[in-house]
């Protein structure tokens, strides 16, 4: 049992699940019915990876380690800035994007340092439970699009997954997710470019 005394709470107003169901098509809206009816969780991701998959481990950034991108929680609710991964050297910075809480997609943003956005990665992302204790073993995140900034106000979509942004990426997407002391997970971060979020 919790007591909260002189606690003040932020209440952020979100759509009716009416509302929300409404603006789906209709093959979504069944299974988006189906699962706010049973309580269910989304299916997980299933298909097989299709391009570079690359691993990370809270070990990789254990006390000693000198990452260069690291995680820096931050206070929202206080007015404050987001949580994010900074890199230590160049003062680039990803946040997570979640548009919606029932949204199969959500969104990995770089910024440069003056907060000028430089890509950003559409992703489908699941949190398992590896050890049957109810705490998150592993996040699995399958990339599907990078967009990046280029001349002007122009984007191009990146298909290369040995582009130097893919890999820059999956070290923010690590530090992002891993980097939490004493929390002990690993992520899984799949380059599936071309697919889509189920």
């Amino acid at each position: 049992m919790l007591l909260l005394d002189r606690v003040t709470v932020k209440l952020t107003g979100t759509p009716s699940k009416g509302h929300y169901l409404e603006t789906l098509p209709e093959a979504a809206r069944r299974r988006a019915a189906e699962v706010l009816a049973t309580g269910a969780q989304r299916p997980p991701v299933s298909a097989a990876a299709k391009g570079l998959t690359v691993s990370a481990s809270f070990l990789d950034f254990a006390e000693g380690t000198d990452q260069p991108v690291r995680f820096e929680r931050g206070n929202v609710l206080s007015g404050g800035r987001k949580s994010r991964a900074v890199d230590r050297e160049t003062g680039e910075y990803v946040e997570w994007e979640l548009p919606h809480w029932q949204s199969p997609a959500s969104y990995y943003c770089l910024y440069s340092t003056d907060g000028a956005m430089i890509c950003t990665a559409t992703v489908e992302q699941e949190t398992i439970d590896l050890s049957g204790d109810g705490m998150v073993g592993l996040y699995r995140v399958r990339v599907h699009r990078i967009a990046a900034a280029g001349a002007g106000e122009t984007w191009s979509e990146v298909t290369d997954a040995s582009s130097a942004i893919v890999s820059k990426l999956a070290d923010f997407i690590a530090a992002f997710l891993v980097d939490h002391a004493p929390a002990r997970h690993s992520a899984e971060i799949i380059f599936d470019f071309g697919g889509t979020a189920q």
